[in-house]
């Protein structure tokens, strides 16, 4: 049962630092776009 839930919230680790990840980046991209038309 431990090792069930230890999985799962590994998981939702794993998840949550994609999206943060991917997020990151799209910010990061917005950035240089803005930058680079000024």
């Amino acid at each position: 049962n431990l090792m069930n839930y230890e999985n799962y919230f590994s998981m939702m680790f794993l998840t949550f630092s994609v999206c943060e990840g991917a997020l990151g980046l799209s910010i990061l991209v917005s950035i240089i776009r803005t930058h680079g038309n000024d």
